[in-house]
């Protein structure tokens, strides 16, 4: 069941991509602002698949985007395409997809002052929604996520995330990428700073984070299970500088593989796992998965709870 999963999402991307490649050819064309003058007007005008090129410049709105569309943000010499909530209170683009449709975003700047995410997925399990070559800064500080995947399939590559917290370092609850029990999402090749946690799931079908770099934050990759979640986490090739905690797991996964990550300068624990035996892992649902993976470091390695040498940890898995 769980490979059948998988490849229903794997599918689902993949044809969305060739669907935006095949569709571009016909497709529907508005401009901002010399066509309309806001986003959420040439929105309201699109049709399905239509692609939407946007001027750098500012601009203050609150985008409900329910059909499959492209929102992209034109390169400019001294300015970017900045979007600023016009309500904070409320997401910055909130995502309402049909199963199988999707949405691309790409090369914005999102900036949300507020507890409102830059941006809200909250369509059909399988519908996709990928965002490439954009910057998120949350400057509201408590319980921001610039990205809150509700449902769906997300997609992030080569972005970059700023958090509330550099400051601070205190509880705030902001995510760069928080991932919720209907969700699967993918992390590739992002950066994340001064986040209480960079990326996190609550129960999600699947999370990948691959390739990224979080530095200053309060939590890296954090899993925050309950005992009954059935996630399935891949970590990969990613480095973690400068957390109080690198990665952090609780409650259950169905599977979870920690490969090639490199983990250094953690002000606390480079793994904080809920364990009986660990300390300060007492507010999180005992750890019941099974980790795999090889070839991590961790810096300084006297820090790790359990031991380095404990036969917790599989063979292979610190370098």
């Amino acid at each position: 069941m769980k490979v059948v999963a998988l490849l229903k999402v794997v599918v689902s991307v993949v044809a969305w991509a060739l669907w935006i490649e095949l569709a571009a050819l016909g497709a529907q064309v508005l401009h901002v602002p010399s066509q309309f003058p806001s986003i959420s007007e040439a929105v309201a005008h699109a049709s399905p698949g239509a692609i939407l090129y946007v001027s750098p410049g500012t601009y203050s709105e609150n985008l409900v985007i329910e059909i499959p569309l492209s929102l992209i943000g034109l390169d400019g010499e001294d300015e970017a395409v900045r979007i600023e909530s016009n309500d904070v209170s409320e997401p910055i683009v909130e995502v309402r997809l049909s199963e199988r449709q999707g949405v691309l975003i790409q090369g914005l700047l999102l900036v949300t002052a507020g507890p409102g995410a830059c941006i809200l997925a909250n369509g059909a399990n399988d519908a996709p929604v990928t965002v490439r070559c954009c910057s998120f800064e949350a400057t509201g500080g408590c319980e921001t996520n610039c990205i809150d995947v509700v449902r769906g399939n997300m997609t992030v590559a080569d972005s970059t995330f700023v958090g509330p917290n550099k400051a601070q370092r205190v509880l705030d609850r902001s995510n760069g990428v928080f991932v919720r029990a209907d969700a699967s999402a993918i992390v590739r090749d992002c950066t994340f700073s001064d986040f209480e946690d960079s990326v996190q799931t609550q129960g999600g079908r699947r999370l990948v984070v691959q390739g990224s770099r979080i530095t200053c934050s309060m939590g890296g990759l954090t899993v925050w299970n309950d005992e009954s979640d059935e996630t399935e986490v891949i970590f990969d090739r990613n480095t973690i500088l400068d957390c109080v905690a690198g990665i952090t797991l609780t409650g259950h996964a169905a599977s979870v593989n920690i490969t090639s990550n490199r983990i250094s300068g953690s002000r606390w624990l480079p793994f904080r796992i809920a364990l009986p035996t660990c300390p300060g892992t007492e507010d999180g649902t005992p750890f019941t998965g099974q980790i795999r993976g090889r070839a991590n470091t961790v810096d300084p390695p006297e820090a790790l709870c359990p031991w380095e040498d404990d036969p917790y940890w599989p063979a292979g898995f610190f370098l």
